[in-house]
């Protein structure tokens, strides 16, 4: 049997090949273990508690990986096999190093990152692994050009370690730039705050209703059920207020099966060359039809007056008399059209325009009732009343089964741009290697034939 008759070098290139290996297999080990607790107690009848932060629980581990993993593919290439002469390697290593602990300043005083949630040891740490990551590829450039002198076709492992490095980077950057952009601007709440999740950051949406949410006007479209996915599917509208350019999301609610009660939210996201918008569906309210028990309460005002509801409030601002709204867009000869131009201030100071109206067509009267689905609000013009004071009579019926009402969130991730180009230069470099290998193996073949 061969006997190793001295330590392998700490030098050497296989030496830290097994420990990045090594290093990888734990991180991965560390995911699985955070996020698999509640099978584990499943199968083995545990009862262990899952952290309050389980994102946090693995990411402060996982961010320590990254530094050394970034660090290992920046200094991998410089190392021979069984043993690298230490001048070598530090000749070889300075200008790398150099350029890439200016170019990093630069980018930590450009981009800013202030990513302060968990501390700032945290924070630091962010810093120390993006400096990994712009090491990883400034590193493997170098590599390029002053080792290999320019020659690309052999360049694969550097190409990929570079595509790597971005990877990294890109990760790193838009996930610590990210920002939350669903701040709730409506006041209405479908639940309490939690470790998980503040409703301060979902905005709550109504269907058809857009609403404003900073830059973007979003709408809650519409949504249909799957019944044999058990997906119930969002059509969520974002228009960009400045640009007045569109798109749409479509994250869904998976129905848990086993008898489970209660959706599990899947997300979905729009890439643009610059960032992705994230969106998942928080909360969703369903209201059954047939539970409806509310009625129209009678109330006496005339112009000007303002009457109340659990809500807000309503003024009747004047009576139109033939004057086409959206439910009657037009007047037949012949017929009578009384509308109430009404204004709805909920709580929030949030505005809403009401036209109840009656409409007179051979001797019959038909009410055409309105509805102010945000407010679950719905408004009709019962009849005018026979007295001095100008004073007419109108329903107002509050109901929660107006609409389904849903919270949403939605996360800006920046630069997540460098991400892709990262995976697309680390494929690139990886069928390099192969192409290489397979030449040289070919060449071997025809020589020893």
């Amino acid at each position: 049997m061969p006997s190793i008759k001295e330590e392998e070098s700490l030098y050497s290139r296989e030496f830290w090949m097994f420990i990045g290996s090594l290093v990888l297999f734990l991180g991965g080990l560390i995911i699985i273990g955070k996020t698999s607790i509640p099978v584990f107690n499943k199968i083995f009848g545990t009862k262990i508690a899952q952290p309050e932060d389980v994102l946090f629980s693995y990411n402060q581990l996982q961010i320590f990986i990254a530094i050394v993993v970034g660090l290992l593919t920046a200094i991998g290439q410089y190392l021979k096999y069984k043993h690298t002469p230490k001048q070598y390697l530090y000749q070889k290593l300075l200008t790398p190093t150099f350029i890439s602990i200016v170019v990093a300043c630069v980018f930590f005083v450009g981009i800013k990152i202030n990513y302060r949630d968990h501390g700032t040891g945290f924070l630091v740490a962010i810093y120390i692994a993006i400096f990994g990551a712009v090491y990883s590829v400034l590193a493997n450039l170098g590599y390029i050009f002053l080792v290999l002198r320019g020659k690309i076709k052999t360049a694969g492992p550097s190409v990929a370690h570079i595509g790597f490095g971005l990877v990294l980077l890109g990760v790193l950057i838009s996930s610590a730039k990210k920002n939350i952009i669903s701040h709730n601007t409506t006041g209405i709440n479908l639940f309490e705050k939690s470790k998980t999740e503040d409703p301060a950051e979902n905005i709550t949406l109504f269907k058809s209703i857009p609403i404003d949410m900073g830059k973007y006007m979003v709408t809650y479209q519409n949504d249909t059920m799957n019944d044999r996915d058990h997906q119930r599917v969002f059509v969520i509208n974002m228009q960009d207020k400045q640009t007045k350019k569109s798109f749409n999301l479509y994250p869904y609610l998976l129905k848990n099966n086993r008898q489970m009660e209660g959706y599990g939210a899947t997300p979905n996201s729009k890439h643009f060359w610059n960032k992705d918008v994230y969106a998942y569906v928080s909360a969703y309210s369903q209201s059954d039809a047939s539970t409806d028990t509310a009625t129209f309460r009678p109330v006496e005002l005339k112009v000007g007056d303002t009457v109340f509801y659990s809500k807000g409030l309503i003024i009747l601002n004047k009576v139109d008399v033939n004057q086409p709204n959206t439910a009657v867009p037009k007047i037949d000869s012949g017929s009578l059209l009384m509308s109430l131009d009404l204004t709805v201030v909920s709580k929030e100071g949030s505005r809403y325009l009401s036209t109840p109206s009656v409409l007179i067509k051979n001797d019959n009267a038909q009410v055409i009732p309105d509805t102010v689905t945000a407010q679950s609000l719905i408004v009709k013009f019962n009849r005018v009343l026979n007295d001095k004071n100008g004073k007419l009579e109108i329903g107002i019926k509050e109901s929660n089964t107006l609409n389904n009402p849903i919270t949403l969130k939605v996360i800006e991730f920046p630069f997540i741009t460098i991400l892709w180009i990262g995976v697309i230069v680390m494929v690139i470099g990886f069928w390099m290697s192969v192409y290489q290998r397979v030449k040289k193996l070919t060449v071997r073949s025809a020589s020893n034939a």
